[in-house]
């Protein structure tokens, strides 16, 4: 009988070491990717608070030019408040971002919200609002911004976010929070 000589292929203790390995690099891999990607995801939510602030101020320099009528903002009061002091030279607007997206000037919360039907299910739906004051007298803007979508939450007054200002959300902050626009706002 002839004895088989054939040593090709690898043992199992081989095979057994290659996946310690590639257990260990993958280990190593997500502890260092997943902060990456978290940080990421706060800068691009803090992008699109920034967004948000252009969008109003800009909406607003489009109803002072006459291209937007009050009759095609909406009349429901929490989606659009505004308050012209033409005496004092200040004037005070409040757009939640669904009444951005309806006037189709932002472009993201269309991606995430329907107008029509409401939330697209496994999107992250954006929900806030932007108070924009315009001080006539000195030609400069000040900006209040609260807004989430399923992870986080910005609040603040700024013109421009970072990742630092992005905070965790959960239920206590949307409980805590008004995403609506008021006559408070614009008071």
């Amino acid at each position: 009988m002839k004895k088989l000589n054939n040593k090709k292929g690898f043992t199992l203790v081989e095979l057994l070491a290659v996946i310690v390995v590639l257990a260990i690099v993958m280990v190593l891999a997500t502890r260092t990717i997943l902060p990456l990607m978290n940080d990421a995801k706060k800068t691009s939510f803090a992008n699109e608070a920034t967004a948000a602030v252009d969008t109003a101020t800009d909406t607003i320099t489009i109803i002072s030019l006459g291209q937007i009528t009050s009759t095609q903002l909406s009349s429901a009061g929490t989606e659009y408040q505004t308050k012209i002091d033409v005496a004092g030279g200040i004037n005070k607007y409040c757009f939640t971002l669904k009444e951005l997206q309806r006037l189709g000037f932002y472009e993201k919360a269309a991606r995430y919200f329907d107008a029509t039907k409401g939330p697209i299910s496994g999107r992250a739906e954006y929900e806030g609002k932007v108070v924009v004051t315009l001080d006539n007298n000195t030609n400069s803007y000040t900006y209040k911004v609260i807004m989430h979508n399923s992870e986080y939450l910005i609040e603040g007054a700024d013109a421009a976010f970072t990742k630092e200002d992005v905070k965790a959300f959960d239920a206590s902050a949307k409980a805590a929070a008004d995403f609506q626009c008021a006559a408070t706002d614009v008071q």
